[in-house]
């Protein structure tokens, strides 16, 4: 999958600091909420613990007003080729629409 592959590079950029990534914990809030559905108690509690120590991904605090306007999948990135931040969009995996649907 040509979409995994982008998204594996992605994170892991932002785990090495070449990218600073900001989220909002309501995205923390659905990520275990979708793994508690798919997988159970356990794993969403395990998973959990290991999203909010992701390595250099930081959840907005300093950036409140930023943060009230982030939606569900959405993060804050800084990098240093860009002027200011911008704001990316992961859409829904594919088996998360069909369990919305």
């Amino acid at each position: 999958m040509p979409e995994a592959r982008k998204c594996r590079e992605f994170l892991l950029r932002i785990a090495l600091s070449e990218i600073e990534a900001y989220t909002s914990l309501i995205t923390w809030d659905e990520f275990t909420w979708i793994v508690k559905k798919i997988m159970g108690d356990e794993l969403s509690v395990e998973y959990g613990r290991k999203f909010l120590r992701f390595p250099n991904l930081r959840f907005l605090g300093e950036l409140r007003k930023r943060a009230t306007r982030l939606r569900k999948g959405q993060l804050i990135v800084h990098h240093p080729m860009l002027f200011a931040p911008i704001i990316v969009e992961f859409p829904p995996p594919p088996h998360v629409i069909s369990l919305v649907a």
